[in-house]
């Protein structure tokens, strides 16, 4: 896509101002999720038995957390860890994709910067330096609202019906499988499944995927051409 900065978060191989198209909010979350976790790293050497196998406590949401772990936070957040510190930044980083007025948003990002530099910890001023970077593509988030979440699912149906044949002949045949589950299509009457000596009832997925082998010749070469 023209524009995305996304790819390049963590490069700074291009100048600021070729960040004009938007920064996918995931992308943003991860180099966030990243510095919380090089902070409770290197925290972790000197509390090792406080922070031990506490890694996704702070990386998940509170809403994705069990009763037993949400209580086991409860009891690190009265700690004074440089580690609570960073997580406590990133929920009110959160708040930045929960406002709704670009201005608005524009301003809470820069007080949220400001904070992050004054914390003293360099994992969250790195982080805070690379949205600088790339400002103008982080914030056009607001106005363009654009997300990955369609194109993941998109990408998990694909995987998922690649494992299932275990592998295609051609390239070509892979693409067409990929119209007829990403673009839900249907592959015609089942009668004419008939018409090839099939049985009437086995689902079209299997008898196209099966061992890796188009069953049907004829069928690819109708669906290539839009005949079906």
């Amino acid at each position: 896509m023209p524009g995305h900065v996304a790819g390049v978060l963590g490069g700074g191989a291009r100048p600021p101002e070729e960040g004009a198209g938007h920064v996918r909010s995931l992308s943003v979350k991860q180099k966030l999720s990243e510095a919380i976790d090089t902070v409770r790293r290197q925290e972790a050497k000197a509390r090792k038995e406080l922070l031990k196998n506490t890694r996704y406590l702070w990386l998940k949401r509170p809403d994705n957390l069990t009763v037993k772990q949400l209580d086991w936070l409860d009891v690190l957040l009265l700690q004074p860890l440089d580690t609570v510190r960073a997580y406590e930044l990133a929920l009110k980083f959160d708040d930045f994709y929960e406002l709704t007025d670009a201005a608005e948003a524009e301003e809470y990002l820069r007080r949220w910067v400001t904070e992050a530099r004054g914390s003293e910890l360099e994992p969250l001023a790195a982080f805070a330096d690379t949205l600088e970077a790339h400002w103008a593509g982080v914030l056009r988030w607001h106005t363009t609202r654009v997300s990955n979440g369609l194109l993941e699912g998109l990408n998990s149906l694909i995987q998922t019906a690649k494992r299932r044949a275990r592998g295609y002949r051609s390239v070509r045949n892979y693409k067409t499988m990929i119209y007829l589950v990403v673009g839900k299509l249907k592959a015609g009457p089942q009668s004419r499944l008939g018409a090839w000596g099939g049985n009437d009832s086995t689902p079209i997925l299997d008898s196209v995927s099966s061992g890796g082998r188009w069953a049907r010749p004829g069928f690819l070469r109708q669906a290539s051409a839009g005949n079906y």
